[in-house]
């Protein structure tokens, strides 16, 4: 699959929690919603996706300051399409994730991260690599930035906050 050269857009919101089951190893949960509109030779598209997931997180130390983390998760989906504003499609998408990578705190305040994701959804899979930083305004709140490169299509920017209990 090519990337999109046309006029792309999109937004989405999204929560997530993990429980830690062992010190190295957690159960994790997610729900998120989306939409996205890409306008082609002046027809527009609109697509509107749900999806969950559960999943197993593991980390283990590699030193003081750096852990070598990996997962998966399950993913149930679904999306509908419009095109020009009419309804086009709805389908169920299901799929799983797998990544593996590493997060460094390099200051007190900071986490460094890097991850390289491998999604399969239905009969598409995608590679990501996901570059991120973390400020913790105290050990129970963080502020995030991450990047997302899709090696075969669009690129995204995540910014989120993070509460641990």
């Amino acid at each position: 699959m090519g990337g999109i050269s046309e006029d792309l857009e999109g937004d989405g919101i999204g929560v997530g929690l993990s429980v830690n089951i062992l010190p190295s190893m957690a159960l994790s949960a997610s729900y998120s919603t989306g939409s996205g509109d890409v306008t082609s030779f002046g027809t527009t598209t609109s697509g509107d996706v749900e999806a969950t997931s559960v999943g197993i997180l593991f980390h283990a130390p590699i030193n003081d300051t750096t852990d070598f983390v990996a997962g998966i998760d399950i993913i149930r989906g679904k999306v509908d399409l419009e095109v020009s504003g009419m309804f086009f499609s709805s389908k169920d998408a299901d799929g799983n994730s797998i990544f593996l990578g590493l997060r460094s705190m390099v200051a007190p305040q900071v986490e460094l991260s890097s991850n390289i994701y491998r999604t399969k959804i239905e009969a598409d899979t995608n590679t990501d690599i996901e570059i991120g930083a973390s400020y913790y305004i105290d050990m129970l709140v963080s502020f995030n930035i991450s990047y997302e490169l899709n090696i075969d299509s669009s690129n995204s920017t995540l910014l989120s906050v993070t509460k641990y209990f």
